[in-house]
């Protein structure tokens, strides 16, 4: 099969909305042999650049492993071009990690990927909203009472600290995506949009940018362990041998939890802050 021949099963599912290639590989798969009788998984692998074997079978199936070159030689037959070519070897390299230095390197490098082909500025700037642990907190930070709209006095009150330009990338964000605004003249910060959850509207972008925020976090967590006092900072772990229904149950009451401090606990803050202009 020629590359037009992939035409109709690329266009119909876009790489950029899958966050495992092997998923992506069997629905094409799936939509050439829905209109091709008789088309099969060697036939397949064949029309990618590869022998007539099973391998990709076994590699949609996880038994087997897509190198690097093979992600290359996949492009090109599928016809993947520019950002969407770049969105699949970054996918690949995503997948194949080994180590979660490699899958945080691939995982940035997706993002970047997933930008590029948003067609929507705010889903865009939603992506970006969880690429930096600090743009939520600071967000959140600006509903304190006392709250000081100045590099100083959040530097002060955040662990861990920032540098200047990070404070002002925040701010500015933040302006951008209409989540508060600024009076030049006066200095005035007023709050935009309150709500709890910032989220792309592109589902693959929602899922990218979790993944992002989580993986950050759980750094900042790492460092407070040695960089918090032990009287500053509460930290248990429970060993625990659970069933699957009794780890569902587990789950549904944390989940439990976090809706109800996210929907009943209140900070006060005022709704005019001043800004330095």
């Amino acid at each position: 099969m020629t590359t037009k021949g992939f035409e109709q099963a690329t266009s119909k599912h876009k790489v950029d909305t899958f966050l495992d290639y092997r998923e992506y590989l069997k629905q094409i798969y799936l939509t050439i042999k829905g209109g091709s009788q008789g088309y099969s998984w060697l036939k397949f692998a064949s029309d990618l650049g590869f022998s007539p074997t099973n391998v990709i079978r076994l590699i949609v199936i996880g038994k087997r492993h897509l190198s690097s070159e093979a992600a290359h030689t996949v492009c090109a037959s599928l016809g993947l071009l520019n950002h969407e070519r770049r969105y699949f070897l970054n996918l690949v390299a995503y997948n194949e990690a080994r180590t979660a230095s490699e899958q945080q390197r691939s995982l940035h490098q997706l993002v970047t990927s997933k930008q590029a082909l948003l067609d929507s500025n705010p889903d865009s700037q939603a992506l970006r909203y969880y690429s930096k642990w600090y743009f939520p907190v600071i967000r959140e930070m600006t509903r304190l009472n006392g709250f000081q709209a100045t590099f100083e006095w959040v530097s002060r009150h955040l662990f861990p600290s920032l540098r200047p330009a990070q404070y002002n990338e925040a701010i500015e964000l933040l302006r951008e995506m209409k989540l508060l605004e600024v009076d030049s003249a006066t200095g005035t910060v007023k709050f935009m949009d309150n709500r709890q959850m910032v989220l792309p509207t592109d589902a693959t972008a929602g899922n990218i940018a979790i993944s992002q925020y989580h993986r950050k976090m759980l750094e900042v967590a790492a460092d407070a362990v040695f960089q918090i006092p032990d009287s500053d900072r509460e930290m248990n772990a429970l060993t625990l041998c659970l069933s699957n229904e009794s780890f569902d149950k587990l789950r549904t009451r944390i989940l439990d939890l976090c809706a109800e401090w996210s929907t009943t606990i209140t900070i006060p803050f005022q709704r005019q802050l001043q800004f330095p202009g």
